[in-house]
């Protein structure tokens, strides 16, 4: 199976030691509009491909702040 997502990012993870992604980051800046859809990126999480790290930015509005995967 081959999946080309696609860049949705500028981030690039370093080499080790690895890094999170910075919760200052534009990437997770929270869209304009009301109530607009938040990201969620889900990242290989080491370098085996044995993890995922799966990060959200959650809304202003009520609601759920979980991700079903």
């Amino acid at each position: 199976m081959l999946c080309n997502g696609g860049k949705t990012s500028t981030f690039v993870r370093s080499a080790d030691p690895n890094m999170d992604i910075p919760v200052d980051n534009p990437t997770l800046y929270v869209p304009p509009g009301h109530n607009s859809p938040q990201q969620v990126h889900i990242t290989q999480g080491d370098y085996v491909g044995t993890a995922v790290i799966v990060t959200w930015i959650t809304p202003h509005a009520p609601g759920p702040n979980k991700v079903t995967y």
